[in-house]
């Protein structure tokens, strides 16, 4: 009978070492991490339950591919603490990152229409053949949007942007001030990093507390020897 641990071993076979040649250094059954100077990136195979299962219409070992970007912060960041949580820095899971991105089958599955599932038949016959389609479309698609956010003033850019898809955060919220803002100053751009926080306090303007957070953050900003 199929099960995850039929999908895990081609996923070990056949995707596992493609990520070895893009950099990727520590694996489990179904997540990757691969490490640079400012950034940290995640990949990750979804498992569903069975109740997931039954309600979508797929199998519990289809999957889908998330991938996720965490930037640890730097010595330099005043407010370094509030971004540094136990054993994050070490493996982070997708839903540590700031920045996350679902990817999206090329295969066609004409009974299954979701397009950020790759669909496991029950009997398992097509295992193979979704792997590898996973494969190329991490390498084709998915490699590209590590390299955009894993470069750091990239990734800046995209924090000073509004509505951007891949961001948890978007400009003039505290945790994009706070995430984006420590790039910034990592980057050694202290007028990135003023923008993020005065982006919050125009929208918080009716937040005293908020405010004045914000304000200290923008003193402390100034007063940072970068």
């Amino acid at each position: 009978m199929t099960s995850s641990k039929d999908v895990n071993k081609e996923i070990r076979r056949i995707v596992w070492p493609a990520l070895k040649e893009a950099g990727f250094t520590e694996f489990t059954a179904r997540s990757a991490w691969r490490r640079h100077a400012f950034a940290i990136d995640v990949l990750n195979f979804q498992s569903f339950n069975s109740y997931f299962a039954s309600v979508d219409g797929c199998t519990t070992f289809s999957f889908g591919i998330e991938l996720g970007v965490y930037y640890p912060p730097n010595p330099k960041v005043p407010w370094r603490r509030e971004l540094m949580k136990p054993k994050i820095a070490e493996r982070p899971a997708g839903y540590d990152c700031p920045a996350r991105h679902s990817l999206r089958k090329t295969i066609r599955q004409p009974h299954y229409k979701r397009k950020d599932i790759w669909y496991v038949e029950p009997s398992g016959k097509n295992i193979v053949e979704v792997v590898v389609n996973a494969r190329n479309v991490i390498l084709s698609r998915g490699i590209p949007w590590f390299d955009d956010y894993d470069d750091p003033r990239r990734a800046l850019d995209h924090y000073l942007k509004s509505g951007n898809n891949s961001l948890m955060a978007s400009n003039g919220s505290i945790a994009a001030a706070l995430d984006g803002g420590a790039l910034a100053v990592a980057l050694g751009d202290k007028s990135a990093a003023r923008h993020l926080w005065e982006a919050v306090i125009r929208g918080y303007a009716g937040d005293a507390d908020v405010i004045r957070k914000a304000k200290k953050r923008i003193a402390q900003i100034d007063a940072l020897k970068i």
